[in-house]
């Protein structure tokens, strides 16, 4: 990755707990797979 400064936030529009949970997963979730096409891990 290029990057050299980078924050990851969750989005604040979720509503309850279920939902922010589940865009939880679902980010790390995509984070994880970038990494993995990348080699990084």
């Amino acid at each position: 990755m290029e990057l050299d400064n980078v924050i990851v936030v969750s989005h604040c529009a979720a509503s309850t707990m279920g939902a922010v949970d589940a865009m939880s997963n679902m980010a790390v979730d995509n984070i994880i797979n970038i990494f993995k096409e990348k080699g990084l891990i």
